[in-house]
């Protein structure tokens, strides 16, 4: 196993001109459209990279990566299970060829001594390991959520982040929704009192997504599944609020339920999913004032009425059409130490008091 302090000078010298690069346009980026597209940017960046997990979600966040750099030269993964496979799949899938595929952790980042980034989509029941070591080997880490299975072992990731002095992120996927971004603009969203939103969302059994069939790991159910989801829109919608949980239910079968947030300016904020249902739907309701908004987000593109009427996505977001894109943006971002935009930490740590009190109520 890599200790932190092998390849030293490698880590802290990692593609400095791009990071410079990266710092500047951070603090250019003033509108929110701009930072947006920021994002879409720093995508781009040729930062090595470290994939952990060879199923369907390291599959994914590999084609995203590979796909905004337009090749896969500095990435590597760590596949434990089947890597032959896995390579086969890289082999055929455009723009993956590239990609650089091993048993292990240790074995990747030996391999590509300047990696500096790590994303980690392997079950939930490895997360804690993985980000761990992860962290060990001197790189930052964006942990697709849930983070863990208990908010114990998501805490011990946040301390060691910390104790390390390393980024850590957890990938949500809709947190930089464009549409959303421009509700919160567009009503003044940010200093509102007494926002009422509620989250629809529904998924039918088996469905194909990203190339493979949908499936929901045994060791996590679908209130903990989907409780990230749920903060990180929330979240979006309403930054600096404080949210507590104030109920959680599902049915027995497990299909089916509810999550409802309070936040601190006397919100309600509810996500109603039904994982079961006869159609997929992803839509944002809220009532502002006397408008009743509606983001429908089922599609690549959103769209976005207002009182039952179409409402302008505006143009500049257009092409900013990959949330997942966006979000890694971010995270590259966050990496650069000049990047003032967002503060992960108190996120991670708002996430984790969700969860905790999510467990509590279980007991």
């Amino acid at each position: 196993m890599l200790s932190s302090d092998i390849y030293p000078l490698a880590r802290n010298t990692i593609c400095v001109a791009s990071k410079h690069r990266l710092e500047r346009d951070s603090l250019m980026a003033d509108d929110f459209c701009d930072r947006l597209a920021h994002f879409w940017r720093f995508a781009a960046s040729p930062v090595p990279t470290l994939i952990v997990g060879g199923g369907r979600w390291g599959k994914v966040w590999s084609t995203v990566i590979a796909g905004a750099r337009s090749n896969a030269q500095e990435l590597v993964m760590a596949a434990r299970t089947d890597p032959f496979a896995v390579r086969n799949w890289a082999a055929r899938e455009p723009g993956c060829s590239e990609l650089a595929v091993h048993e292990s952790i240790a074995e990747a980042v030996a391999s590509r001594p300047q990696t500096a980034l790590a994303v980690v989509c392997s079950r939930p029941q490895d997360h804690l390991r993985d980000v761990l070591e992860s962290i060990r080997c001197g790189l930052h880490v964006l942990v697709e959520k849930p983070m863990s299975t208990c908010s114990e072992n998501a805490r011990h990731m946040l301390t060691a982040a910390r104790q390390a002095r390393r980024r850590l992120a957890v990938g949500t996927e809709f947190a930089f929704l464009p549409a959303l971004h421009q509700c919160v603009h567009a009503w003044g969203l940010a200093t509102r009192a007494g926002l009422e939103v509620r989250l629809v969302w529904h998924d039918v059994l088996s469905e194909a997504r990203y190339g493979a069939t949908k499936s929901r790991h045994a060791e996590v159910d679908a209130l903990g599944d989907l409780l990230p989801h749920a903060f990180s829109i929330f979240h979006t919608l309403a930054p600096g609020n404080r949210f507590h949980l104030a109920h959680a239910h599902q049915t027995p079968d497990g299909n089916a339920g509810v999550i409802r947030l309070e936040g601190q300016r006397s919100g309600v904020f509810t996500m109603d999913f039904d994982l079961a249902s006869q159609e997929r739907q992803r839509r944002v309701e809220m009532r502002v004032g006397t408008d009743r908004v509606v983001v429908d987000f089922q599609e690549k593109q959103s769209s976005m009425f207002v009182n039952q009427q179409p409402y302008a996505l505006d143009p500049r977001l257009v092409p900013l059409n990959s949330t997942l894109r966006l979000e890694w943006g971010a995270f590259v971002a966050s990496w650069s130490a000049s990047n003032q935009h967002a503060d992960p930490d108190s996120f991670l740590e708002a996430l984790i008091q969700l969860q905790m009190a999510l467990e509590s109520s279980r007991r």
